[in-house]
């Protein structure tokens, strides 16, 4: 990883004030942020990474789910090790795999095109995948796609202390909770961790129609008979990660069911 510069730190900025609400509501006058940049932007140049506003409260999805909350400071600090980890995953991107919202109507368009040439599709989805996510399986992931040591330690250091406030809410939650919703850092490492299933189908089999959104998966072909096997090849990529398929969501479907994709029908 590049070192971080003060335009990394107000792009960060800038991008949180786009994108969040609440971020726009308590942002304060420029010259506070004229105090703190040199210093954001020094503590991490040294691998420091200190979120001591970090809580967890309750997702409101039932026990399964944490979301959290930061200060505007290590709302930053977070923004910008996002922005970082994005880039150097970037380059091992594929076309109609994603996790962000943006991209969901133009993949939904390009799935019913699909949808509509072939005969049988497999819709799969994962069972509590932020919840399944295992920590070792994921810097082991990072390390696969040459991300750098400084930036792979930020990440240990965020999930350090992740894991640590689930600790002060023990009581109230499942002990194993592995990422919490409602940021895109976590979006961005659950889609890491899944990359690998991404190129064993699209580069290893070559399938020619596969799609991903976050945690559900799409893949189709002209030829029926290939989709059995393809199905227990998916179901065993996802054993090697340690992830269950969502028995009520996931199956082989013909062109004559009513099956949804990202709660549209198919």
């Amino acid at each position: 990883m590049s070192k971080v510069s003060k335009a990394d730190v107000q792009s960060a900025i800038a991008n949180l004030y786009k994108a969040n609400n609440i971020f726009k509501i308590k942002y304060v006058e420029k010259e506070f942020w004229d105090v703190h940049i040199a210093e954001i932007k020094d503590e991490l140049n040294l691998g420091k990474f200190d979120l001591t506003s970090m809580t967890l409260s309750d997702a409101m999805l039932g026990k399964s789910l944490l979301k959290i909350k930061l200060s505007n400071i290590d709302l930053v600090k977070v923004q910008i090790l996002t922005q970082k980890l994005e880039h150097e995953l970037q380059p091992h991107f594929h076309k109609h795999c994603t996790y962000l919202v943006i991209d969901s109507d133009e993949l939904l368009s390009q799935i019913k095109n699909w949808r509509l040439e072939d005969e049988v599709c497999i819709i799969g989805d994962i069972n509590r995948c932020f919840r399944s996510a295992r920590h070792e399986l994921l810097y082991d992931v990072l390390k696969k796609y040459e991300v750098a040591d400084n930036l792979l330690l930020l990440v240990q250091s965020f999930l350090s202390q992740y894991e640590t406030g689930k600790k002060k809410i023990a009581n109230q939650i499942e002990p194993a909770i592995s990422l919490p919703v409602g940021i895109k850092l976590s979006y961005i490492l659950v889609n890491a961790l899944l990359m690998p299933i991404d190129d064993y189908f699209l580069e290893e089999l070559k399938v020619p129609h596969y799609a991903r959104y976050i945690d559900d998966f799409y893949i189709s072909h002209a030829e029926p008979e290939k989709i059995n096997s393809y199905y227990e090849i998916w179901k065993n990529q996802l054993a090697q990660l340690h992830f269950k398929p969502n028995q009520l969501k996931s199956g082989i479907f013909r062109k004559s069911d009513k099956v949804q994709f990202l709660s549209h029908d198919l």
